[in-house]
């Protein structure tokens, strides 16, 4: 069976780990950034089907991260 790979995109600790938990928890395989610079490293070298952003983040919001996941053609639902 395929891996299914999430990648969680949160810069608070608290709910990044509350989320990321509860995908692991469902069988999902998980990975995590703190920011949308690191989130769009992460996809570039760890594919996943699955980003989850959150849109109020320092730097790159949410929004801001998508448009640039799109403008690479990284291949990831987000």
């Amino acid at each position: 069976m395929e891996e299914k790979r999430i990648i969680v995109v949160d810069d608070s600790d608290e709910v990044r780990s509350v989320i990321c938990e509860s995908l692991r928890l469902a069988g999902y395989v998980v990975a995590e950034a703190t920011n949308g610079l690191d989130g769009i490293a992460l996809l570039e070298s760890w594919p996943a089907q699955l980003a989850l952003l959150d849109y109020d983040m320092p730097g790159l919001n949410g929004l801001e991260t998508l448009l640039r996941i799109k403008k690479k053609q990284i291949d990831t639902d987000v």
